[in-house]
C-alpha cells in the first residue's frame, strides 16, 4: 500500500522521472536498448496524455521526443 500519496502524487513523480530520463535521451547517440526505453516512455506519455492527465495536455509528445 502507498500510504498517504494519493493517485495524482504517484502519477506527476512519474511524469517527472519519465521526462528527466527522455531529456537524457535526447542528448545521447542511442544504443539499441535506450531507443527501445526511449520508445517505451514515450508511449507511457501518450498513454497517460491520451487518459486525460492534464498535466501533459500541450505537450506534442512525438515532436519533443521523436522515436
Amino acid at each position: 500500500m502507498v500510504g498517504t500519496m494519493n493517485s495524482h502524487k504517484i502519477l506527476d513523480e512519474l511524469v517527472d522521472y519519465l521526462l528527466e530520463i527522455l531529456n537524457e535521451l535526447n542528448t545521447t547517440e542511442l544504443s539499441p536498448f535506450n531507443e527501445g526505453q526511449k520508445t517505451a516512455f514515450v508511449v507511457c506519455l501518450e498513454v497517460l496524455q491520451l487518459n486525460g492527465f492534464e498535466r501533459l495536455s500541450d505537450l506534442n509528445i512525438e515532436k519533443v521526443y521523436p522515436i
